[in-house]
């Protein structure tokens, strides 16, 4: 008895993910490409000039997520 209701469950289950995966395949859109902007070991006397560097690659590259 047991078994056969661990059977029931686990058709269930694989009837369940049948039916759904066509389903998920579109349902993430694609994703977008993104520019990372990144600096390491600066001082805080360079972040003027990273950021007028962040304000001409936002204005330059405005379709892309930075």
């Amino acid at each position: 008895m047991v078994r056969q209701i661990k059977f029931a469950w686990l058709s269930l289950a694989l009837i369940f993910v049948a039916i759904s995966a066509p389903l998920t395949l579109n349902a993430a859109p694609t994703p977008k490409t993104a520019i990372i902007l990144a600096a390491f070991g600066t001082t805080t006397n360079a972040f003027p000039t990273y950021d007028k560097i962040d304000k001409q690659v936002k204005e330059r590259l405005s379709g892309y997520e930075l």
